[in-house]
């Protein structure tokens, strides 16, 4: 895959804080800038979709909660948590 170098500016303290966490320690901060982009691109979208779109069960029928989703910092993949 092809990626284009880009320049970002960032108050020193920003870049302080991101150079000291673990992931961008271990990834670099391009890899973890990446995954941040991509979450903020998926969050984005999903909230441009009207929410009166999505069908509703009726009253009498009963089905289970959508599971959870939780945003893998190692993979930067949501992830669906599995029960035990």
């Amino acid at each position: 895959m092809y990626m284009k170098a880009i320049q970002v500016t960032l108050d020193d303290d920003l870049l302080a804080r991101l150079d000291r966490d673990e992931e961008v320690q271990r990834d670099g901060r391009s890899a973890v800038l990446r995954r941040a982009a991509e979450l903020y691109l998926r969050k984005r979208r999903a909230s441009a979709i009207p929410h009166c779109a999505a069908p509703q069960p009726s009253s009498s029928t009963s089905f289970p909660a959508t599971s959870p989703r939780t945003f893998s910092s190692s993979s930067g993949r949501l992830q669906t948590p599995h029960a035990a």
